[in-house]
């Protein structure tokens, strides 16, 4: 397998990992193929950013094209010796890319080390037995409410591409599902006393065995500032009624 033949989906989000500022850059599109990869190693390379900025994240606009260039020497490098580039962290001064490989640890290091002696940035490898995808779904992959952020900001996106007019008021239609009556019940009790109007709710899926609930804000409101307190105030009730809140979508407004 090669780079060539993965799907990319690159997503961007920004979180806390441990009190420090990070972004993170990871390939989604490979989120259900990834477990079914003959790769039974990961590879992380460390790069050491020259300037940092306050919060251990940013980079001056010379040293970010630096980076870039440089970053793009090593991901291409790492294929020809047969590494799969899945993502990427940057935190604390450093940015850490992650692959996958069943390469040995001796021809990865020279590899780096080589790259490395034509830059001028420090470069560190760590190669660690992953046959259960670690480095992906525990550093890489966003949490179920980072996840919403990111999935709010693509209906935005799409929503901008199309001339819409965000700060225009319009009505917010969302979909939640659940495994239990009972369960989606005590959620719309909640939905009513908190501004939401329950449109239905029925029986879906092969056997009939979900609940799938749509409802919408009885107030109108604009898009986009007000939509990620809301989605994730919606995502966290629907965990806390033992369901899982599936999004929003709203129509087009262009004038």
């Amino acid at each position: 397998m090669n780079m060539t033949q993965v799907e990319e989906k690159w997503n961007l989000y920004h979180t806390i990992t441990r009190g420090h500022e990070t972004y993170v850059i990871y390939n989604h599109a490979v989120k259900d193929v990834i477990n079914d990869w003959g790769y039974g190693y990961s590879l992380d390379v460390r790069l050491t950013i020259k300037e940092p900025g306050d919060n251990g994240v940013g980079l001056t606009e010379t040293e970010y094209r630096e980076v870039m260039a440089l970053e793009q020497v090593l991901i291409d490098r790492m294929a020809e010796v047969d590494c799969l580039y899945v993502g990427r962290i940057t935190t604390q001064g450093f940015l850490f890319y992650t692959f996958y490989t069943n390469t040995n640890e001796s021809t990865l290091t020279e590899c780096v080390s080589l790259i490395e002696s034509q830059s001028y940035y420090e470069l560190a490898t760590s190669y660690n037995h992953d046959p259960d995808r670690d480095s992906y779904w525990n550093y890489l992959f966003p949490t179920k409410r980072d996840l919403r952020v990111i999935q709010d900001k693509e209906i935005i996106d799409a929503l901008v591409e199309q001339r819409d007019m965000l700060k225009q008021a319009r009505r917010i239609d969302h979909l939640a599902f659940f495994d239990s009556e009972n369960d989606v019940k005590n959620f719309c009790d909640w939905l009513r006393g908190n501004k939401f109007r329950v449109e239905e709710y029925v029986r879906v899926g092969k056997i009939k065995d979900k609940f799938q609930l749509s409802f919408y804000q009885t107030e109108a409101i604009p898009l986009p500032d007000e939509m990620n307190p809301i989605t994730i105030k919606l995502l966290e009730k629907a965990d806390q009624f033992n369901g899982d809140y599936d999004g929003w979508s709203a129509r087009v407004i262009t004038r």
